[in-house]
């Protein structure tokens, strides 16, 4: 089984389930802008929902962006640490477009997957420089 995982859109958590001919579930879930304090619990109750223990996965893809740093960070956070934690590989994909299927998703993320073995690490893609707070504003002497 390979589980999707896409936190880009701030205010949503997409989770699905996809064996590698067809996708079994998927779940959109707005949550406001509370993805963190949501994202592991909405992840446990869709996985026992389809009867998937997490030891069954063989695969993670996640979004890694371009997206908000919290939401893009969260989404991958959590995907390498199920990876590294199951032993599995994970795949990451740039968010192309807000309407792609899930199909489409999974067999990007599916192809690079092949081969794999193992847990490797998945680094985020922000697509610009971080902007966490505003510029300071240059002050000039008197």
């Amino acid at each position: 089984m390979y589980l999707l995982i896409n936190t880009i859109v701030n205010d949503q958590i997409r989770l699905g389930l996809a064996n590698r001919r067809e996708v079994i579930d998927q779940q959109i879930t707005v949550v406001g802008y509370r993805q963190a304090e949501r994202l592991l619990s909405l992840l446990n109750k869709f996985l026992g929902g389809n009867n998937i223990e997490p030891s069954r996965l063989t695969g993670i893809i996640v979004l890694v962006g371009p997206g908000s740093f919290s939401s893009v960070r969260l989404g991958i956070v959590t995907a390498n640490t199920l990876g590294y934690t199951l032993g599995i590989p994970v795949a990451g994909l740039k968010f192309k477009d807000e309407n792609v299927s899930l199909e489409s998703l999974f067999e990007d993320g599916l192809s690079k997957l092949i081969n794999k073995r193992g847990f490797n690490l998945v680094q985020p893609f922000y697509g610009r420089e971080p902007n966490i707070t505003k510029p300071k504003q240059k002050h000039y002497g008197k």
